[in-house]
């Protein structure tokens, strides 16, 4: 996407352009591997460990501010389109949205695609618990109850570890945020809120094909999974290190692992006062 004219400053933009291979002042460009100086070179490839890179995305991250995020913010689609371009991209395309997303994101346009995402979960929920017997409404109420706030302790677990460890090399240079703006690693971890609707899905299994209770157990495992490896999928192409990688692929399952007993304790005075 080409950056405006007034977002760059024109030092930076002629000296990420010099001519005839000129070396001018130092343009604060630098390769997002290895962080190599890239003043004067006019390849879009780093010569020092041989990875492209993007040349506007660099000169908008100076510039230092948020950018559209690929399908939820392009103009051109309608709200479903958007919603559902969302939804086929986190759960079938995950690598891709982690090499497209831009790395300085509008907080209130992403708040805005979680509450959608959780939305969209509620609204299939509740014609489960509509269409189930009417005697286990109140029991997969308060499991849904845990479930919201088991993924957003999840999310908040999760989004800590991803700013810590997928920290890019030259993050020491670059000013303090921008009010209304995140960094990638934050925002992105809410945009895998589509798998609670993959979950709302294995819980609908009694419902309607008659499974029994074992086969959700199964069907929120297989989801478990496909949200894992998703995420590691988006985490595996982020520009940091290896180490900081796999700490974030470990993470995952643990921090799901955690968020489910505290999501319980957080619901035991509701369990209590429901007589439960």
């Amino acid at each position: 996407m080409p950056i405006p004219e007034e977002t760059v400053p024109s030092s930076i933009a002629s000296a990420a352009s010099p001519a005839h291979g000129e070396t001018t002042t130092d343009s604060g460009l630098r390769c997002p591997v290895c962080e190599y100086n890239l003043t004067g070179v006019a390849e879009d490839r780093c010569p020092e460990c041989g990875k492209p890179f993007d040349r506007a995305d660099l000169l908008a991250d100076l510039a230092w501010g948020p950018r559209p995020l690929p399908i939820w913010d392009d103009p051109g689609r309608g709200a479903l389109a958007r919603i559902a371009g969302m939804y086929w991209v986190t759960w079938f395309r995950p690598a891709w949205l982690g090499r497209t997303a831009p790395r300085f994101l509008d907080k209130k346009r992403i708040a805005r695609f979680r509450s959608v995402a959780l939305v969209v979960s509620l609204v299939a929920v509740l014609l489960v618990i509509m269409l189930d017997a009417p005697q286990k409404r109140a029991s997969l109420a308060l499991g849904v109850a845990a479930g919201v706030v088991g993924m957003l302790i999840c999310e908040t677990i999760l989004g800590i570890v991803f700013v810590v460890a997928l920290t890019a090399p030259d993050a020491e240079r670059l000013p303090p945020l921008k009010p209304g703006t995140t960094e990638r690693q934050w925002g992105l971890v809410g945009l895998f809120r589509t798998y609670t609707t993959a979950s709302v899905a294995a819980l609908s299994v009694p419902v309607w094909v008659r499974g029994s209770e074992s086969t959700v157990i199964w069907c929120w495992l297989a989801v478990a999974i496909w949200w894992w490896v998703a995420l590691s999928a988006f985490v595996w192409v982020q520009p940091a290190t290896l180490r900081g990688k796999l700490v974030c692929i470990v993470a995952i399952p643990l921090a799901a692992a955690v968020s489910a007993p505290l999501s319980a304790l957080t619901l035991l005075p509701l369990v209590v006062l429901s007589g439960g």
